[in-house]
């Protein structure tokens, strides 16, 4: 009965939102994880509008308090979540917010942030209004696989790069010169 009027789901649901709101961190590690899987496997839109507002703010709030794997968690969450919403603009401001300090400052520690940037290019391209933040956005997954040392971190925003850059117009891109220099860099990171 409950699978047919969709009342396990909801429950499902509440409860990922209750754990990704709650002050411990292995809760809400656990939370993002079946709160990604719901999303993916039988999401309901009406569902996860009911709960969007609280929801962007937990996972936001997981991204600026969290560690490296629940920001990680946390972004691969909130790109899922801005896939199955009609408007998703909370989401990408907020994410626009996070993405350069943790781009910059936060993988100097060394620490994977592979699933952040999946996370962060997902968001970007489903949200984003303008070319220009899309091509702010690769120029700093450049910068970023330039200064990390993490294969896979590199491998991310190269991969990410790749796929918003093919997104934004020839008129926006300014001229050839952009294009050379960013060519040339993934050029030097596809050979380390």
């Amino acid at each position: 009965e409950d699978l047919e009027d969709g009342s396990e789901d909801h429950n499902e649901m509440m409860v990922a939102v209750e754990g990704v709101c709650s002050a411990n961190r292995a809760a809400r590690l656990g939370a993002l994880a079946s709160l990604s899987t719901h999303l993916r496997l039988r999401c309901d839109d009406d569902e996860v509008q009911k709960y969007a507002s609280t929801l962007a703010n937990a996972l936001f709030n997981c991204m600026r308090r969290g560690k490296c794997d629940e920001r990680c968690r946390a972004a691969t969450a909130a790109a899922l979540m801005a896939w199955v919403l009609e408007d998703a603009d909370t989401i990408f401001d907020k994410t626009r917010r996070y993405a350069e300090r943790i781009l910059t400052t936060e993988i100097k520690k060394g620490e994977d942030y592979s699933d952040f940037v999946i996370g962060i290019a997902v968001i970007y391209f489903i949200e984003s209004p303008d070319p220009y933040d899309v091509l702010a956005l690769c120029r700093l997954l450049l910068s970023s696989a330039e200064h990390q040392k993490s294969g896979a971190h590199r491998e991310a925003c190269l991969s990410a790069w790749t796929f918003l850059f093919s997104t934004v117009p020839p008129a926006d891109l300014g001229g050839s010169a952009f294009v050379e220099a960013a060519l040339e860099k993934m050029h030097a990171c596809l050979f380390d």
